[in-house]
């Protein structure tokens, strides 16, 4: 690592972050330390105001977070990125997947979650389960309409 002109470390000894060849893991990873710890980022008051952290090994260390994604499976443009299990845990190897868009999108604090037999999943998640509209499994579990769920369709 070498000093910069502020005084700051910059992180050239993995080779992902020199200028003009800037990669999209680090500034994944670049990014997820600027949720929990910058107060000046708009999204920090979801992350980090909430007492969201990253685990020291990542923190500290790209290089630990860099080969964590490559375990993972994450190639560039792949398609996915990181997403904590537990909305309320760190950034962590036990707390951490590997995740599409629409997989993020249903693993949100505001996603509406339903039990049926015992499992819990979104209400997108059931809708596609049982092909029916979401519109409609949204009402009946706004309403709390009790109707009996069988495969492709209400009873």
């Amino acid at each position: 690592m070498r000093e910069g002109s502020r005084g700051k470390q910059n992180h050239f000894k993995h080779g992902d972050a020199r200028v003009g060849q800037v990669k999209k893991l680090h500034n994944l990873w670049r990014d997820m330390l600027k949720r929990c710890y910058s107060k000046n980022t708009q999204v920090y008051k979801k992350y980090g105001a909430r007492g969201i952290t990253v685990c020291v090994e990542w923190r500290n260390n790209y290089v630990a977070y860099k080969e964590w994604m490559l375990e993972q499976g994450w190639i560039d443009d792949c398609g996915l990125t990181i997403d904590r299990v537990d909305n309320d845990g760190p950034y962590s190897p036990s707390n951490c997947k590997l995740s599409t868009c629409k997989e993020q999108a249903r693993n949100r604090r505001t996603s509406k979650r339903i039990m049926i037999n015992g499992e819990s999943k979104t209400v997108a998640e059931w809708s596609e389960i049982f092909n029916i509209p979401y519109c409609v499994l949204y009402y009946q579990y706004v309403t709390k309409a009790h109707y009996e769920i069988i495969e492709g369709g209400l009873r």
